[in-house]
């Protein structure tokens, strides 16, 4: 053979099909599945992460208006009723705990409202499972009321209270 002949043989390019996929072997496998795995693991954190901040920061932002709402104390005060907006509601044996939203107005213990024709009496008021004196427009909280007979109330109601 002659050294022309011989270049020839070597340099002839293999031909791959192109719709072949690689064969790639199973520990190859696994450790891909793993790495795949911890990456998503990653992004994962990073996404925990950047919510966990932003929840510092709504809580920070949800804490300077309770502080701004609570300089208006005094225009509240001349404005006699209120609306609660109500997420909740929980029986307590002859008491109701009903959780929501203070629309307009203060909340405080001996209001009284009327739902369907039954009167009720808040007896306490609490913001974050802790006793409080009052509620404020803006607030979440919690308000426990106590009542003759089963007022019938439901999420997403609104009671007025004097």
């Amino acid at each position: 053979m002659c050294f022309d002949s011989l270049k020839r043989l070597f340099s002839r390019k293999k031909q791959i099909p192109k719709n072949v996929e690689p064969i790639i072997p199973e520990h190859r496998k696994e450790k891909m599945e793993v790495e795949k795995r911890q990456t998503e693991i990653k992004e994962l954190k990073k996404e925990h992460k950047k919510i966990k901040e932003d929840k510092i920061v709504a809580d920070t932002i949800a804490d300077e208006i309770k502080d701004s709402k609570l300089i208006d104390l005094k225009i509240e005060k001349n404005n006699e009723t209120c609306l609660f907006k109500i997420s909740g509601v929980y029986n307590i044996g002859p008491t109701q705990m009903i959780s929501g939203f203070v629309e307009t107005g203060i909340i405080k213990k001996g209001m009284k409202a009327i739902a369907n024709e039954n009167q009720m009496t808040v007896i306490e008021v609490r913001k974050n499972t802790e006793k409080t004196d009052y509620l404020v427009a803006g607030q979440e909280g919690t308000i426990l009321i106590k009542s003759k007979k089963n007022p019938l109330i439901r999420q997403d109601d609104y009671l007025e209270f004097n």
